[in-house]
């Protein structure tokens, strides 16, 4: 993850997710999605969508996967959240699933990878 001004750019490389992202997300909310959330922890709720400031609309209502029949995807986004890398840092990552429940945590900053549950 990397911050200019306030926008987060990040590439990912993932194995394990929903095969059924295969054609991109679904109507569910959060299909398929890939959102820093507002809060930082991976045992308790996260929270919702992480972005503050001047930006007063969820920028992450369109970034999502595309999965492969494995269950893997890679790929990047820039998404402008209002916060800078010190607000950004300790918050969790989420990995949503086609029906939108969460598949995977990580911390940002953390020296762990992205666990998919």
């Amino acid at each position: 993850m990397t911050t200019s001004g306030t926008t987060q750019s990040f590439d990912y490389s993932l194995t394990g997710v929903d095969t059924n992202c295969s054609s991109g997300a679904g109507s569910a909310g959060n299909s398929c999605g890939i959102h820093i959330h507002t809060g930082s922890s991976c045992i308790t709720d996260a929270g919702g969508h992480y972005y503050t400031g001047a930006v007063t609309a969820d920028p992450w209502t369109s970034i999502a996967y595309t999965s492969d029949a494995s269950g893997a995807s890679a790929g990047s986004y820039s998404v402008t959240t209002g916060g800078s890398s010190a607000e950004v840092a300790g918050r969790a990552m989420i990995v949503h699933a086609y029906d939108g429940s969460r598949i995977g945590c990580a911390i940002l900053g953390a020296a762990t990878p992205l666990t998919l549950t």
